[in-house]
């Protein structure tokens, strides 16, 4: 496609399904090497790119491990800290280094008051550097965050 002959002189080549991955994802395609694991910002509460969210993730189920289906939960809210209840939230995972994404498809869902969301069906194939991402769409207005987590 026209995309990929665009893109084809550039240091790293990138197949037709990273290109839609990456337009549908708003982000950069796998790299070949991951930053140094110190360098990392491995915050769980962060501002959306866009400064129109504050999200931040926690564990349900406490420890991260590997090959383990377990919960987290979503807290969203707008930047002066009012719980946004009613958005529409997208979450994908996946592993730059080894340009695959979650073994699972996580499901949300809004968990009571005060912003809280629900997210099931998380599951990290490996240990190593993974990418989360998070969209939120509320009153038409759509804002997205990446976490970095190392998984033992």
């Amino acid at each position: 496609s026209e995309e990929i002959e665009k893109i084809q002189g550039t240091e790293q080549a990138k197949t037709a399904s990273e290109v839609s991955e990456t337009k549908a994802m708003d982000q950069e395609p796998a790299v070949t090497q991951a930053p140094d694991p110190e360098e990392l910002d491995y915050a769980t509460s962060k501002l959306s790119a866009n400064g129109k969210y504050k999200i931040s993730y926690q564990s349900i189920s406490g420890i991260i491990k590997t090959n383990r289906i377990h919960s987290w939960e979503l807290t969203i809210s707008d930047p002066d800290g009012q719980p946004v209840n009613d958005a529409r939230v997208l979450l994908t995972g996946k592993m730059p280094e080894h340009g695959h994404g979650l073994p699972t498809h996580p499901e949300i869902t809004r968990a009571g008051f005060y912003g809280l969301y629900r997210v099931d069906n998380m599951k990290f194939s490996m240990p190593g550097w993974w990418v989360i991402s998070i969209s939120v769409m509320a009153n038409d207005v759509p804002d997205s965050v990446s976490f970095n987590l190392n998984i033992p």
